[in-house]
């Protein structure tokens, strides 16, 4: 992107949740975009009330950096972490 910000996006199918697939996953899909030059930072969104989502955006090391609106669904919260 031209702005250097790229976003993760993710879903566990019912039967693998609970596992640590997410964030196992996720954490690998972030470190690869971190490592791409052209790359600053990645971010997340999940809804105030996605306990599972937060957790796994938690446990892969982003942090709060506000808000966003959805259309439909009300207010998200957006998650980043940043190279290094």
């Amino acid at each position: 992107p031209s702005d250097g910000i790229a976003e993760v996006a993710y879903s566990i199918e019912e039967s693998s949740r609970c596992r640590g697939f997410a964030a196992e996953a996720v954490g690998a899909c972030v470190e690869w975009a971190l490592g791409h030059p052209t790359i600053a930072a990645v971010q997340a969104t999940t809804f105030p009330w996605h306990v599972a989502s937060l957790g796994v955006i938690r446990r892969i090391g982003m942090v709060p950096i506000g808000t966003r609106d959805h259309d439909s669904l009300g207010e998200l919260l957006v998650f980043e972490r940043r190279k290094t």
